[in-house]
């Protein structure tokens, strides 16, 4: 009972965001449509569109026709400070990506692949302690796990640690990071 609940709850949600995303895609066609003859209407489909990304951030398509709008309407300003924070939202994104992805490469034990996306993820977003964790994490594993043993010492999780982390880092104490990580 509870699946066909779910599955019926699951279907209304879908079809009301289409039914919602139709809706303001349609308004917005007739809006840049009479704004041809009434340069008022480009105003009412910035508004329409800045209603709709803010509703729904995840709304490229608004994202999209707004700066194509602001473009258009000698908004520059507009323009830029929105194209600047959907490239840093992306670059997040982008670095989630890396780092799921490198997880799953960890979990199939090929902690070179891992420790190469890790690092990808890291270039889109360097303050993520998360991310220089496993690239550490990673190391373990792939230099210090052999033949079904640990031989990694103290000394050899603080090399890492100083390999891992930039100077300009925080970095974690060896007990800080047996908090976070103790390999079985």
């Amino acid at each position: 009972m509870s699946k066909i609940l779910f599955t019926i709850f699951s279907f209304l949600l879908i079809v009301g965001c289409c039914e919602s995303k139709k809706n303001y895609l349609h308004e917005l066609g007739i809006l840049i449509k009479e704004s041809e003859t009434d340069k008022t209407k480009i105003d009412e489909a910035i508004q329409l569109l800045k209603s709709e990304y803010k509703n729904n951030p995840e709304s490229k398509i608004a994202a999209k026709q707004l700066l194509s709008l602001y473009s258009q309407t000698g908004k520059n300003d507009s323009a830029l400070f929105l194209i600047s924070s959907l490239i840093e939202e992306e670059k997040k994104e982008m670095s989630n990506f890396y780092h799921t992805r490198g997880m799953v490469k960890f979990n199939l034990k090929d902690y070179e692949s891992a420790i190469e996306d890790y690092n990808n993820a890291l270039k889109t977003n360097g303050e993520n302690k998360l991310i220089y964790n496993s690239i550490i994490i990673a190391k373990m594993w792939k230099e210090y796990y052999k033949d079904d043993q640990w031989n990694l010492t103290e000394e050899d999780i603080v090399k890492l640690i100083n390999e891992v982390y930039p100077d300009n880092k925080d970095k974690p104490s060896v007990d800080e990071f047996r908090k976070i990580y103790q390999p079985k």
